[in-house]
């Protein structure tokens, strides 16, 4: 069962624009892993819009100590709000994909790995500087 409600729809739409040769090209990989996990090729490239993110403990751990926190819980939550607004580094057509995260305001600059099971997108490490 597709996790889109407006699946038949949004199909609908894409073919439609498609048949008359606006905005979208797909490749045939594009085609096989929107098929395998719902997630659409055009859509932003923010690591929210792809899925349900999973922080890991290690991931999550290695941010307490980069950043000098003194709770994990705390961590985790800081590290999942500044990843749902990061950014696809590279195609993203790899098993593993790279996120970053930039803000000046705070100066911090967050990479991730990422890895999908399913449709939850793990994060196996992070980097965090600033």
């Amino acid at each position: 069962m597709s996790t889109n409600p407006n699946l038949a729809d949004d199909l609908r739409a894409a073919i439609e624009e498609a048949s008359r040769g606006e905005g979208i090209t797909l490749t045939r990989s594009q085609i096989r892993r929107w098929a395998e996990t719902g997630e659409w090729p055009w859509k932003t490239k923010r690591l929210a819009s792809r899925g349900q993110v999973y922080v890991t403990y290690a991931a999550a751990k290695r941010y307490q100590a980069q950043r000098g926190l003194a709770d994990l819980e705390e961590a985790r939550r800081e590290l999942m709000t500044h990843l749902l607004d990061a950014t696809l580094v590279g195609d993203g057509e790899g098993e593993t994909t790279h996120w970053r995260f930039r803000s000046r305001t705070s100066g911090l600059d967050l990479s991730a790995v990422v890895v999908r099971e399913g449709r939850l997108l793990v994060v196996l490490s992070i980097n965090a500087r600033g």
